[in-house]
């Protein structure tokens, strides 16, 4: 028999307090037209009217997306260092990303770095947008830690 609040039995993930994004729905409330609806973003939970459930879930769900978005964008920015030199970058790499202008690190400071296990994981304009080759001008190199 399968235990009430095990991830068998209620179908989500319970093990270290994680939950899934999701409308819960039982007999009670079915008999009193609500559901409740969980996000694991903000670690909450809330009963909602049964009617309406899907404009809801829409805002809901944008609200997630926008939430985990922000979080990512931060925890990016936290763990970024802009450098200038190649030394200085595989400083940076060791403990988050590192920043620096791509004609700094193609090249022979691919391989120079690539020895230390540490890679190009993004090419950026200046203004954040991606570029249409590796050939633009002034272009920045976005680099870690490879595993």
């Amino acid at each position: 028999m399968k235990q009430r609040g095990s991830p068998a039995a209620s179908g989500r993930e319970t093990i270290r307090g994680h939950r899934e994004n999701g409308i819960e729905v039982g007999p009670r409330e079915l008999a009193g037209s609500t559901v409740t609806v969980v996000r694991r973003d903000v670690n909450d939970k809330q009963p909602a009217p049964l009617s309406g459930i899907v404009e809801q879930t829409v805002r809901t769900l944008d609200e997630i997306q926008a939430s985990l978005f922000a979080g990512a964008k931060r925890f990016r920015d936290e763990q970024t260092t802009d450098v200038k030199t190649i030394a200085e970058a595989r400083d940076a790499a060791s403990a988050g990303f590192a920043r620096l202008p791509w004609d700094v690190v193609k090249g022979a400071g691919v391989n120079e770095l690539g020895a230390d296990a540490i890679t190009v994981r993004c090419l950026q304009r200046e203004d954040g947008s991606l570029p249409e080759s590796n050939d633009e001008p002034g272009l920045m190199a976005y680099l870690a830690r490879s595993y």
